[in-house]
């Protein structure tokens, strides 16, 4: 594996909070490696709409999360791909309604 495909699954398992190690902190640790690797990537902020099924709530709600643009993909650094969000959906599945993307 190279440096970088080490510090995707490095930051896909570190552990997630939702205030200080969360999908904005680690996507933007990911594009400074790439930037300094010489790789071209960029981080997409977007606003979700998820559905909530937790904590007695069901229903739609807005939502943000944050993934990397690397090699023409989508880059989930935020937990493992396989690990549920606290809010009863994976990451890869949410769709984004307006994204930013940030170079």
């Amino acid at each position: 594996m190279t440096y970088i495909e080490d510090l995707i699954e490095e930051l896909r398992h570190d552990r997630f909070h939702t205030f200080t190690n969360n999908c904005l902190r680690k996507s933007f640790m990911l594009q400074r490696a790439c930037k300094a690797e010489g790789i071209q990537s960029a981080v997409v902020v977007t606003l979700s709409m998820i559905e909530l099924r937790r904590f007695g709530l069901h229903g739609w709600f807005p939502f943000t999360h944050a993934w990397v643009y690397l090699d023409h993909e989508r880059v989930e650094v935020a937990r493992p791909l396989e690990e549920v969000n606290p809010w009863g959906s994976y990451d890869i599945d949410l769709t984004p309604i307006l994204g930013v993307w940030i170079w």
